[in-house]
């Protein structure tokens, strides 16, 4: 700051600068979590303010601000540049030749920061993603501004790996999509208007407008359609270049048309170039989708394994001597299970295998009642057991020992 401006003043606090300064604005460009208080502080020391985006975290804060500056009579300007840029005049110049609106697209795709020239360490995707997004919001919530009667809604938001954010926008009749994305290629800033006598395309890239007028349902439309896009992409990217570095522009575009209608407001006694709506709804549906983001980073968040030892269990089978049972039975013995015992209605025959860690024990279901109390871990079942049909349980312990279960006296078993 110094070599830009070595003769600037420097203060500890902002309360310290307005008393000694009293500056007539305030532009505040500090990190997102500092802009309520200091703005707060701006406006009661009687100073018009200027914030960058994002104007404050949360929406309820944002609209505190904008009742404190109506009550004090300040004008509040946030960086929403995008809105005075020559795609958006020449699209707002454009609008009534569509007809009534239908439909608006705001789209954002975008090469996060890696490194910074100072060195710093960068913000993280996900932080990145939420300091560009008023961007792409304020866009399209101005596109729909009073188009439609009844408020600007959010209908719906779903975020996606890495960075990916989809959202459905309603104002009366009209619909509105949002996408923002960190991987999508290339790098695209648009807003898209669609109306019921055609479409206008505005390219924040490359600084340019497309539009196709007229309902395009003729051959000859569908045919020269490409063609009249190709010539207004070459002719407006060809001039809109130009007039960036022909001209020497160093700013962000937008940027000083911002400041100077700002400025002029305010010695005008007129009314702020970004209205107080766009700025608290923009606010507000910033902060809902930054609380999706959050949430969907928390369900992704890799979970420490488990590391507890198993305890061991007890498996509860139906047809405790059948042919499944004691396929399962010997099964869970291979698999290292301690000495287990199976349940049946009636002692089994010969054909039941020996072996010397298995023991039986008679169950049936008047009788089951008497098996240990515990949830299953497996239960395989063919069908629903009737009235006298076996049980088995396999009882696991952690030594290698085994005894039968306990039999209340007078069960009969």
């Amino acid at each position: 700051m110094r070599a830009i401006a070595p003769d600037a003043a420097g203060f500890a606090t902002l309360p310290e600068a307005l008393a000694a300064l009293r500056p007539e604005v305030v532009h505040i460009v500090t990190p997102p979590a500092t802009h309520a208080a200091l703005a707060r502080t701006a406006l009661e020391a009687g100073c018009h303010v200027y914030v960058e985006k994002p104007f404050v975290e949360h929406g309820a804060e944002a609209r505190a601000l904008l009742d404190l500056a109506a009550a004090r009579g300040r004008l509040v300007c946030a960086g929403h540049q995008l809105l005075h840029e020559d795609p958006s005049r020449v699209a707002r110049d454009l609008r009534p030749a569509i007809g009534r609106l239908v439909h608006v697209e705001s789209y954002f795709s975008f090469r996060t920061v890696r490194r910074t020239p100072d060195g710093r360490a960068p913000l993280r995707p996900d932080l990145q993603l939420l300091d560009i997004l008023p961007h792409p919001v304020y866009v399209l919530l101005a596109a729909l501004d009073g188009e439609a009667d009844g408020p600007t809604e959010l209908a719906a938001v779903e975020v996606g790996p890495p960075g990916t954010v989809h959202a459905l926008i309603r104002r009366g009749g009209i619909s509105g999509t949002l996408t923002v994305s960190l991987q999508a290629r290339p790098v695209e800033s648009f807003l898209r208007l669609t109306g019921t006598n055609g479409t206008i395309n505005a390219d924040y890239v490359r600084g340019t407008v497309q539009r196709l007028i007229g309902p395009g349902t003729s051959g000859l439309e569908k045919l020269f359609a490409p063609y009249q896009i190709a010539r207004q992409l070459v002719s407006g990217t060809t001039r809109a270049m130009a007039k960036r570095f022909l001209g020497g522009q160093r700013s962000y575009p937008g940027l000083a048309e911002l400041f100077g209608l700002f400025y002029g407001a305010i010695r005008a006694g007129t009314a702020s170039p970004v209205s107080p709506d766009n700025i608290a709804d923009t606010v507000a549906f910033c902060e809902r989708i930054g609380a999706a983001l959050a949430a969907y980073a928390e369900q992704s968040r890799p979970r420490p394994a488990d590391t507890r030892p198993a305890r061991a269990g007890r498996v509860i089978l139906t047809g405790g001597t059948g042919f499944l049972g004691r396929a399962t039975t010997k099964a869970l013995v291979a698999a290292g299970r301690s000495r287990c015992w199976p349940g049946a209605r009636r002692r089994p025959g010969t054909s039941w295998p020996g072996w010397t860690t298995v023991t039986w024990t008679s169950a049936s279901r008047s009788t089951r009642r008497t098996l240990p109390a515990a949830r299953p871990s497996f239960m395989p079942r063919r069908r629903r057991p009737g009235p006298g049909s076996s049980i088995s349980a396999i009882q696991s312990t952690p030594r290698d020992t085994c005894s039968p279960p306990r039999t209340p006296p007078g069960s009969g078993t």
